[in-house]
């Protein structure tokens, strides 16, 4: 089974390249390796971090940062399931004006998901199920290092992999356009006032998809922007794209 890590990356910004494929031989070595690394549970192309670039998943990852699930809930649910459950940075720290179990559960598929559509969806059931962080549905996601390992089982069973979804939707066709010179100038050279970058980079994100690119892409860019680069802010603006992207959908079916 196959995770991937970075070899040198400390902050979000520095790991769009230079992945890495390691060949975890048990929940053990994946226990040493979460604590250690920056890591995926998503392979891609060239180790390239973008959702254009998925290869496969052997893995599932679920993050766990409000009171809906405890730790201690979690190690016993997951008793029978062969998995790696360890605390996160912030976990018993206040938060958001919140103090709770912070953690994240990896587990094994049944088998390798190929199909980047499969992923996402095999992904999204099992972030739905066990009320875990819906921002953690994407196949370029990224994980910091654990800060502890609680539990570890070798020899339970694997997590089901169901079969792909395949949806048709009527929307209207449309060329895509390119990328507007004040999009871009925003991109690659302006720092948006504090006050203005959810309106901001909502405009933004709907003009992105209008040039025919994805969530993955979009989130990727702007936080590649000036106005974001080195700050851990990746849950906010993949909030701010998905919500763009639904009134986006919305407008071409309408």
């Amino acid at each position: 089974m196959i995770i991937s890590v970075h070899p040198t990356a400390k902050t979000a910004p520095q790991t769009a390249t230079g992945w890495k494929q390691v060949d975890v031989k048990s929940m053990a070595e994946l226990g040493q390796i979460v604590v250690d690394k920056v890591w995926s549970n998503c392979a891609w192309r060239g180790g390239n971090r973008i959702s254009e670039e998925f290869l496969f998943s052997d893995f599932m990852a679920l993050d766990f940062d409000d009171p809906t699930t405890t730790l201690e809930q979690a190690v016993k649910e997951w008793c029978d399931t062969s998995h790696v459950i360890g605390t996160t940075k912030s976990h018993g720290k206040e938060k958001n004006g919140i103090v709770c179990d912070r953690f994240r559960i990896i587990a094994p598929w049944s088998e390798s998901i190929f199909s980047l559509n499969a992923y996402k969806q095999n992904q999204k059931r099992c972030l739905k199920a066990y009320s875990s962080d819906p921002a953690c549905s994407g196949a370029a996601q990224l994980y910091f290092p654990c800060t502890e390992i609680i539990s570890v089982c070798e020899d339970g069973f694997p997590v089901d992999v169901q079969a792909e979804k395949i949806w048709v939707q009527k929307v209207k066709k449309r060329k895509p356009l390119a990328v507007s010179h004040s999009v871009a100038y925003t991109l690659e050279f302006e720092i948006v006032p504090a006050g203005s970058r959810n309106n901001r980079f909502f405009a933004v994100a709907m003009h992105l998809f209008e040039c025919g690119m994805d969530e993955e892409r979009i989130v990727s860019l702007i936080l590649g922007s000036p106005t974001y680069r080195g700050q851990n802010v990746e849950k906010e603006i993949a909030a701010t794209v998905k919500s763009a992207a639904k009134t986006y959908l919305k407008q071409r079916v309408n």
